[in-house]
């Protein structure tokens, strides 16, 4: 009985070190993705982060840089102007149900968007104007539902700016610009859309 007790105490220690092996798999991550958004503007993104948790784990915390193309199509102003921004972000989810190969989770993520190049589209003459003083630093906060699995991140956002992503009032000084043509892409602070990740172990 003893050698059988010994036995069965090294097999529950041996499948313990299994299981906290198997659940540390994937908790520090590199993430390649890209997200999309339209209500009044099409902005498209591509990130990179560093991640810590997995879908086994009851929270997750990301890091890293994206860089956003924003650029108005639900309207036909004469004029049109977009931006380039790079945004560094943290974020933090919550796995709020969790099964064998992944989790759903609820989550929130905040980001610093630098202006760092804007374009001037002038419909009339089909020219284009690099202009970096339309665009302005604002941050961003968000929100978000979705399903992680073990190589991937898949969510719906809903994204709000604190500040204005386009710089109104040096548009509304500046004669070049049609403002009234472009008020409402100007004036959005809000977006929904589609984020997916591929997760890379470390």
């Amino acid at each position: 009985m003893p050698l059988l007790a010994f036995s069965q105490a090294h097999n529950n220690q041996a499948q313990a070190l299994r299981d906290k092996r198997y659940s540390m798999i994937h908790v520090h991550h590199v993430g390649i993705g890209a997200g999309a958004d339209i209500l009044t503007n099409l902005r498209v993104s591509a990130r990179v982060y560093y991640g810590f948790g997995s879908f086994r784990n009851l929270a997750n915390v990301d890091a890293g840089i994206k860089y956003t193309y924003t650029y108005p199509v639900l309207h036909t102003p004469d004029d049109k102007v977009a931006g380039h921004y790079i945004s560094p972000f943290v974020g933090a989810t919550l796995n709020c149900v969790r099964w064998s190969e992944g989790s759903l989770y609820i989550g929130a993520e905040a980001a610093y968007n630098f202006g760092v190049a804007g374009d001037h589209f002038i419909v009339a003459t089909s020219m284009v104007e690099h202009d970096r003083q339309a665009v302005s630093q604002h941050c961003s906060a968000q929100g978000k539902i979705g399903v992680r699995l073990e190589n991937w991140d898949i969510g719906v956002h809903f994204e709000y700016d604190l500040a204005p992503a386009y710089n109104q009032k040096y548009i509304f000084e500046t004669p070049a610009y049609d403002y009234y043509s472009m008020h409402s892409s100007l004036f959005e602070r809000y977006r929904v859309g589609l984020t997916a990740a591929y997760l890379i172990p470390l």
